[in-house]
């Protein structure tokens, strides 16, 4: 058990279909490979806010090249009245990725109340660092947010 064995190999041997099936065995295995990397890389990153490039729209739903791999931002986790043009840059929340036959499918959204909190986490220096609390967020994305803020620090004043 963990020993490796050497076997010699003669290529010339092998027919033209045989050479054939073995390089398309190792590509398959290639591309599953780099399928799982793609996959664990943004699993890590799902509930979290990322920055895209907007590719093109599929009907009413927009293509976005997150990198290594593309997400759809589909037609009901879009802010109502929002167009994009091909190229822009934008920030999206990844809400879920699933591992499918054809690689891994990358669901993403503007209107989850979660990317909200991930922004303000990232820009406010405060609620990066724990001082300010984000207790709840209430959204209508598009229109209005509501957050409701906490400080357990009394020389601060959390809403303020």
């Amino acid at each position: 058990m963990g020993d490796m064995i050497h076997v010699e190999i003669k290529s010339k041997e092998f027919g033209r279909i045989a050479t054939q099936n073995a390089k398309n065995v190792i590509l398959q295995k290639i591309r599953e490979e780099e399928r799982s990397v793609i996959y664990n890389q943004y699993y890590e990153k799902e509930k979290d806010v990322v920055t895209g490039v907007v590719q093109r729209y599929v009907g009413k739903n927009i293509s976005i090249n997150l990198g290594k791999a593309d997400a759809m931002l589909t037609e009901n986790e879009q802010v109502k009245g929002e167009v994009f043009k091909p190229t822009e840059r934008i920030k999206v929340y990844i809400v879920e990725v699933k591992n499918t036959p054809k690689g891994p499918r990358i669901n993403v959204s503007r209107t989850h109340p979660e990317l909200v909190k991930r922004l303000f986490e990232s820009e406010v220096t405060e609620i990066k660092d724990g001082t300010v609390e984000i207790k709840s967020i209430a959204r209508e994305a598009g229109s209005r947010t509501k957050i409701a803020v906490w400080s357990n620090n009394p020389n601060v004043d959390a809403v303020g």
